[in-house]
């Protein structure tokens, strides 16, 4: 094979793997800022809806939720986020669940994974 079939090849695997499965990815790129330093709060799970059942390549979930900061009135917000078994089990209703929030953007809130949940 030539240097040029194999480079075609590499940039075709490569485009196909973002589109198939790399995309979140990019759409989680934001979240590792605001783990980092995003405002810490906790927040009690409202409500759980699959859009993208756990069967298919990408499942996803709405996660709807009360947010309580440290300091400062508590603010409902709805996220869409990866879903798997695991969330399954930790994000019930009632469930109370760490956050870290960008206080200028509280629509930026992310649920703080515990150890091993990924």
């Amino acid at each position: 094979m030539s240097n040029e079939v194999i480079v075609v090849l590499a940039i075709g695997v490569g485009l196909l793997i973002l589109l198939v499965g790399g995309g979140g990815y990019f759409r989680r790129g934001g979240d590792r800022q605001i783990l980092a330093s995003g405002i810490p709060g906790r927040a009690v799970v409202l409500s759980v809806q699959e859009t993208k059942p756990r069967g298919s390549v990408h499942p996803e979930a709405l996660v709807r939720l009360d947010v309580a900061p440290r300091d400062g009135a508590h603010f409902e917000v709805l996220l869409q986020i990866p879903f798997s078994k695991r969330h399954a089990r930790a994000l019930q209703p009632g469930q109370v669940v760490p956050v870290r929030f960008d206080p200028a953007n509280r629509t930026r809130t992310v649920i703080v994974p515990a150890e091993g949940v990924g």
